[in-house]
């Protein structure tokens, strides 16, 4: 890979923008093990007790309060995985810590999404108080519903107190210098700090190149996508397209953010094909041949995709 000038200045202030997110969701059991039930089961097949494992749903999960709680909190995670800058992309987890890793840009957005949720008037708050309400009434028809298997448990232990205030929802962030993505990322990490190491300079780089490659193996998936609607699909669509231009977006933001144009050549050379393919609109696609041709393109862009990745070690 041929490089020219990296900005190290620009690489240092991106990777200090990234405030560490995370989003830890909490709920009780709705199902209980019978062993009773179990062990009738064991003893009329003649087999071991561990052969099964008999649950009772305590309480319904689908089309009940519960489900919806527990929406709730998938549909908050989505939201602050989100990509603010780069519609239907998501922002990197890191393996490691499982932080969502959000630009200090997108803090305050976060935020709201934050309050949206899970403030005094959040959805989760609201649903969750309701089910406070209701929880007695709730437990009295589970135990009708059970008939004679409601015999096997306690129910004096279902308490309002205990099992509604086991669903929580909540939001927290660390600041961090920079994001560490992978084992080679920490091992750099006492490179970065210190700032007089003859190693600062190619350690910064090598992160940098990191944080485009994660962006692209996120990208892969999508671009299939397209490949595949435009060679085979009963109608093409302008999302096929529309996917390449915020592929171009995404890349280029983040290029911006790190790089002096031209620091990675394979990099703009991508970009530019990026960006061709994104302006195609469909009604310039007539005819099968027309589709051929430009399912030929997203192959190029594809194979040029696969090569940076390999460049980049991803």
């Amino acid at each position: 890979m041929e490089t020219k000038s990296f900005d190290i200045e620009k690489i240092g202030h991106g990777l200090s923008s990234i405030v560490n997110v995370f989003v830890k969701f909490t709920a009780p059991a709705l199902s209980r093990k019978n062993k009773r039930v179990i062990k009738e089961v064991a003893e009329k097949n003649n087999c071991s007790e561990d052969a099964g494992n008999w649950m009772s749903h305590i309480f319904k999960r689908q089309g009940t309060i519960f489900g919806k709680l527990a929406s709730a909190n998938v549909k908050f995670r989505a939201a602050i995985l989100a990509d603010e800058d780069n519609k239907n992309m998501n922002l990197p987890v890191n393996p490691m810590t499982g932080a969502i890793e959000v630009p200090a840009t997108q803090l305050a957005k976060k935020l709201e999404i934050r309050d949206k949720y899970i403030g005094p008037e959040g959805e989760f708050t609201i649903l969750k108080e309701r089910l406070r309400a209701i929880f007695d009434e709730l437990k009295e028809k589970s135990e009708a519903r059970l008939g004679d298997l409601a015999k096997d448990y306690d129910w004096n232990s279902f308490t309002e107190s205990r099992f509604v205030d086991k669903y929580k929802l909540d939001m927290y962030w660390i600041e961090c210098e920079y994001s560490m993505r992978s084992s080679r990322d920490k091992a750099l990490a006492q490179e970065v700090a210190d700032i007089a190491t003859a190693n600062q300079y190619d350690s910064m780089v090598r992160m940098a190149k990191g944080s485009i490659g994660n962006l692209l193996s996120s990208m892969t998936e999508e671009l299939q996508k397209s490949l595949d609607q435009v060679r085979e699909g009963d109608r093409v669509g302008q999302l096929a397209f529309d996917r390449f231009g915020r592929a171009y977006s995404a890349l280029n933001s983040k290029a911006k953010t790190f790089f002096n144009k031209g620091d990675i050549e394979e990099l703009d050379s991508l970009l530019d094909q990026f960006n061709g393919i994104g302006k195609l609109k469909r009604s310039d696609i007539d005819s099968k041949e027309d589709r051929r041709k430009a399912a030929n393109r997203i192959e190029d862009v594809l194979d040029a995709h696969s090569n940076l990745m390999d460049e980049l070690g991803i």
